[in-house]
């Protein structure tokens, strides 16, 4: 159990620094709502998942394979959201036309840019068979448990919290997010194609 403790644990604080999936989940909720923000955020915590199976079973020839197409079709999609989103004027009342599934790959794409994501599960899959909290196959498979529970967990405690606040702004207020929203995910697709182009 103490395997899936520390996947919860690490899946959790690990979701929480700001980055393209917590502000598009809060633009997401903010103009069209919970169930299609977690579409994304399911999207996002498939990929993420699939990182952590790679890095703690070290499979990392897996990502080789497709690194040289995965950054910067990721990279594109977010720079194309952020313009989007700053572009744009919802009203609070009009219905979103994006179906959930289109939401889901979406997410997808938003952590596939993630190129570091990568790394991270593998420094971390390194320090706990270091120090043997992580072992045996099932020790490997609840930490990956853990992870997603955790993971999740941030996501869904996120979108909740947006969802019962956003009744009280106006939809001036919510426009002016979605353009700092829109702003943010520009300043992170230049961020991370800075870094691709660095390590290519």
């Amino acid at each position: 159990m103490v395997s899936l403790g520390l996947g919860l644990a690490i899946g959790f604080v690990n979701s929480i620094p700001i980055g393209p999936v917590n502000i598009a989940l809060v633009e997401t909720t903010l103009q069209r709502g919970v169930r299609k923000a977690m579409a994304i955020a399911i999207g996002a915590l498939t990929i993420d998942a699939l990182y952590c199976i790679v890095g703690v079973f070290g499979l990392t020839y897996v990502v080789e394979t497709f690194r040289g197409w995965i950054a910067p079709v990721g990279i594109i999609v977010i720079l194309v959201s952020g313009i989007r989103l700053l572009i744009r004027k919802i009203s609070i009342n009009s219905e979103s036309r994006i179906p959930v599934t289109g939401l889901f790959f979406f997410g997808l794409f938003l952590y596939l840019s993630n190129y570091l994501a990568i790394s991270f599960w593998i420094l971390i899959s390194g320090i706990l068979l270091e120090r043997h909290w992580v072992i045996s196959v099932n020790d490997k498979t609840l930490f990956i448990i853990g992870m997603v529970i955790g993971t999740f967990s941030w996501f869904w405690a996120l979108v909740k919290a947006i969802e019962r606040r956003k009744h009280k702004l106006s939809e001036q207020t919510i426009n002016r997010l979605t353009e700092i929203c829109g702003i943010l995910l520009i300043g992170f697709s230049f961020y991370l194609a800075y870094g691709w182009l660095e390590l290519g």
